[in-house]
């Protein structure tokens, strides 16, 4: 199962859902790790591996890709400037040459059978 990860603290998975929704209208819920985890074991399956894995993106490509409005992509300007300090760790925003950058994370996680 590969799915987007968010950090465990719960109201800054709150705040991170609903950045990810300004994005993207139709988003559900990105999880973290220990909750994804929980899935497949409480489904009868044992893990046995798990990686997290990152991806630099740049905001403005980001946005374009579901064609975030001027207003929208200010707005998710602000949620990133107003995030939570567990959640800017995560996210890791930093400007290189006017461009801002910030890092997603997502998960792999290898499940059989128990």
């Amino acid at each position: 199962m590969t799915d987007s990860i968010t950090v465990d603290d719960r109201p800054a998975a709150e705040y991170y859902n609903t950045f990810e929704k300004v994005r993207d209208p139709s988003h559900h819920c990105v999880h973290s790790l220990d909750t994804l985890e929980k899935l497949p074991t409480s489904a009868g399956f044992e893990i046995e591996a798990t990686r997290r894995l990152s991806k630099e993106v740049k905001f403005e490509k980001w946005a374009d890709r579901q064609r975030v409005s001027r207003r929208g992509k200010s707005n998710l300007l602000n949620l990133i400037c107003q995030a939570s300090d567990a959640l800017r760790s995560m996210l890791e925003s930093r400007w290189v040459d006017g461009i801002l950058h910030f890092t997603l994370w997502e998960a792999v996680i290898l499940a059989r059978p128990s």
